[in-house]
């Protein structure tokens, strides 16, 4: 598609634990774009439950959105604005596209897999976004560069 863009991205401690993303994002109107492909891996080195990281990955890359697209805490009369997730804006899944998972376990050691989901996220849609736009992504969230999600 000729408004489509992707972003790659990757994380890893270097202690058998690696994880990425690829995100596709479709360019609806000049700074406006839809979500379109999210695949994401991981390889936490040996893994007792697959099923089990699957879905931290997946929750760990839907929280990576909330923060890339929309989160920010903000100031009013020096008091913080958001006081729950009334006034705290999280993703929503109907803006999401199903989330793939490929989990590997090419290690030779156990690790944790609770924070790999939102680093290579955050960091794959920036780089979508700056293939799309010809601009680097300096400021969180995006809102601050110019784009939103349909």
């Amino acid at each position: 598609m000729p408004n489509s863009f992707r972003g790659f991205a990757m994380n890893g401690t270097g202690e058998d634990l690696y994880s990425a993303h690829i995100v596709e994002i479709e360019v609806l109107a000049p700074g406006k774009f839809k979500l379109s492909k999210i695949f994401a891996a991981i390889d936490p080195g040996i893994v007792a439950n697959p099923k089990m990281v699957e879905a931290q990955m997946q929750g760990g890359t839907f929280f990576g959105l909330s923060a890339v697209l929309f989160s920010e805490i903000s100031f009013k009369d020096g008091m913080v604005e958001q006081g729950n997730f009334d006034t705290y804006r999280l993703m929503q899944m109907s803006k999401t596209p199903t989330i793939d998972v490929l989990v590997m376990s090419q290690g030779t050691e156990i690790a944790g897999v609770g924070e790999e989901g939102p680093p290579s996220i955050i960091a794959a849609v920036a780089n979508a976004l700056l293939a799309a736009g010809g601009k680097p992504i300096v400021r969180l969230p995006v809102k601050y560069s110019g784009w939103e999600l349909a």
